[in-house]
């Protein structure tokens, strides 16, 4: 239980780092992009992602400014394991969108609602003046759509509009909870020690309660060391017998866990295991 404690918190302080993370967010007020925390992207942001960074929410693509033709090259390396660059267009409509003209940008999103697919996306952007000349319905495809954990390669930066965020992204929507590496002897192994755990401390409350009472009324008569009680009342021994037999069924289970854990911990840490191994592994290739 401890050590999957302890991964939970390192997971935690893992997601705390990502979530923290700064993108530039255009600000509607200052019709500038200020930097913001990854936590605080909502639907509708527009966000200006530069090169080699990794996009904080599922994106419609909006504008690639270095681009004549509105590509960007993307990596899902973290999505679905392929190294190779992936090529996303931005609308044709929106592609003559840039920084400085962003606060004249209006337009509304309709599609489908959030769900685990990688490879689909459908939906609707409609267009207001003064973006085009009259209001415009522009089909939306997954060429369009940038991922939450891709990143921008080979392109300075671009500009897209958040669509799905958060818990409702489609990389969100497909984590699983990590898998338990604890087997069925060692789960029940941990409910037994609790068990015996709780009823030790049951047993030394109950033996501490009744030790208090006994001192205070009994022990005058029990201990006096007249001939009339020459010996010590048995209630001492008879407590400390449960003790002693359930203490040592808890001594080998958690000794070879601690030993097990540290050892772990010890081959991570030596550098001089790791660089043997590589030896040998060097050496057995010739």
């Amino acid at each position: 239980m401890v050590k999957e404690l302890v991964e939970d918190i390192k997971r935690y302080m893992a997601d705390r780092e990502i979530n923290a993370r700064l993108v530039l967010v255009f600000d509607h007020k200052t019709n500038t992009f200020e930097q913001r925390p990854w936590r605080d992207v909502k639907v509708g942001d527009v966000l200006q992602v530069v090169k080699d960074s990794f996009f904080p929410a599922d994106l419609l693509l909006l504008a690639v400014p270095d681009s004549i033709d509105g590509l960007a090259y993307v990596e899902t390396i973290n999505l679905d394991g392929e190294s190779n660059l992936k090529i996303k267009k931005a609308l044709d409509q929106t592609q003559h969108v840039r920084i400085d003209t962003m606060q004249h940008f209006t337009g509304e999103v309709r599609c489908e609602q959030p769900n685990a697919s990688l490879y689909t996306f459908t939906g609707n952007l409609v267009l207001s003046p003064p973006v085009v000349q009259e209001e415009q319905t522009v089909p939306l495809s997954q060429a369009s759509l940038l991922l939450r954990g891709s990143s921008l390669r080979n392109t300075k930066y671009v500009l897209g509009t958040v669509v799905f965020a958060g818990h409702e992204s489609k990389v969100m929507m497909n984590a699983t909870l990590p898998p338990s590496k604890r087997s069925r002897v060692e789960r029940e192994m941990d409910w037994l020690i609790l068990a015996m755990f709780a009823l030790l401390l049951i047993m030394c409350i109950i033996g501490a309660v009744a030790y208090s009472v006994w001192t205070s009324n009994l022990s005058p008569d029990q201990w006096s060391a007249s001939s009339t009680c020459p010996t010590p009342h048995p209630f001492i021994p008879m407590f400390s017998t449960p003790i002693q037999a359930l203490a040592p069924e808890l001594k080998p289970y958690i000794t070879v866990s601690q030993a097990v854990y540290c050892s772990v911990i010890g081959m991570h840490a030596s550098t001089e295991l790791w660089i043997l191994w590589v030896g040998q592994w060097a050496s057995s290739l010739g």
